[in-house]
């Protein structure tokens, strides 16, 4: 299976690779106000959409990782956990987990924004429309079948598995 070219397919149309929106990315660049020449280390950047907007309009610098949601809810069984991409359910960790997690590597969490379960459905039914759109171009493709196969399955999957138990958000540490 070739994943990079399938993400590149799903996402195809996206400056944010993540349920941010960018009115969000400008809430939280507002709400901590960095001073320039702030560095920062972005974590699930994506394509570093927010490093590079906030290098932009606040002139901070900084290295962006791009990694893993939390878990809005514990996910109940194993077919919730890989209906959500996890391999088991130790893979996220539930929000106030994870906040506590930041603390224990010896930073504080000075401001969040969290995507909100519409901001999800907007990502996910993009990738929907891209697909479709993909398979209507590339009909003989040899990705077309398995693009297909997800294009038939991934709708219901969000609205069963991701919608309810995955959540993203962007968090502002500080080193103590």
């Amino acid at each position: 299976m070739d994943l990079p070219r399938r993400f590149t397919i799903r996402e195809s149309s996206y400056r944010i690779h993540n349920p941010f929106t960018s009115d969000k990315l400008a809430t939280l660049g507002q709400a901590l106000s960095p001073t320039p020449g702030t560095r920062m280390l972005d974590l699930a950047c994506g394509t570093g959409e927010m490093l590079c907007t906030w290098a932009r309009d606040h002139q901070v610098t900084g290295t962006g990782i791009d990694i893993e949601p939390y878990w809005r809810r514990e996910p109940p069984d194993q077919a919730t956990v890989e209906g959500c991409d996890a391999i088991g359910s130790d893979d996220f960790l539930p929000l106030p987990e994870l906040i506590e997690r930041f603390g224990d590597l010896g930073c504080d969490v000075v401001e969040m924004v969290l995507a909100s379960q519409d901001s999800w459905d907007r990502y996910a039914a993009a990738q929907w429309l891209n697909i479709r759109r993909w398979l209507d171009a590339n009909p003989g493709d040899e990705l077309a079948g398995q693009m297909r196969a997800e294009l038939a399955t991934s709708p219901a999957q969000h609205a069963r598995y991701r919608r309810e138990y995955l959540g993203w958000g962007v968090f502002a540490l500080m080193n103590r």
